[in-house]
């Protein structure tokens, strides 16, 4: 996924979140989860750039610009904690929410709540399928050497 594609993602959160912000009372904080994580990631993503372009400057290339920012490292903490809050927000409503507007108790817009669960799974999906790729290579470079 280029850059393009995945801030593109992380912008379709942010507004599906902010346009869907008021229409899950179920569990109200699966918007603010979106928005959130949408604008964290956006920032993420400049901050990146940002250095990278920074880097791409410097004629000086050692050790000093390669350390980790602690600020970096907070965030990405926060990130971590986040999606699995938003996991546990988002799954423990997955059986009994409802789409239909009338039963307020326990209603969530279709929209939003199938968007933050299918972008929810996707990073799963994505990590689990990173986990085999890295156990499989690592079994095969034990077996080759």
């Amino acid at each position: 996924m280029c850059v393009p594609d995945y801030a593109l993602l992380l912008f379709s959160r942010v507004c599906i979140g902010a346009l869907y912000k008021d229409d899950c009372p179920y569990q109200r904080y699966i918007p603010i989860y979106l928005i959130v994580g949408g604008s964290i990631g956006i920032l993420r993503t400049l901050w990146a750039l940002c250095q990278k372009a920074c880097r791409r400057h410097d004629s000086d290339d050692n050790e000093e610009n390669r350390k980790s920012n602690p600020l970096e490292i907070v965030v990405n903490c926060f990130v971590l904690a986040w999606f699995i809050t938003g996991s546990v927000w988002i799954y423990s409503i997955y059986s009994s929410y409802n789409r239909d507007i009338n039963d307020h108790k326990h209603y969530c817009n279709y929209t939003l709540y199938q968007y933050a669960f299918w972008v929810t799974n996707a990073v799963y999906i994505l990590l689990g399928s990173v986990c085999i790729c890295a156990c499989t290579l690592f079994t095969c470079a034990m077996m080759v050497g």
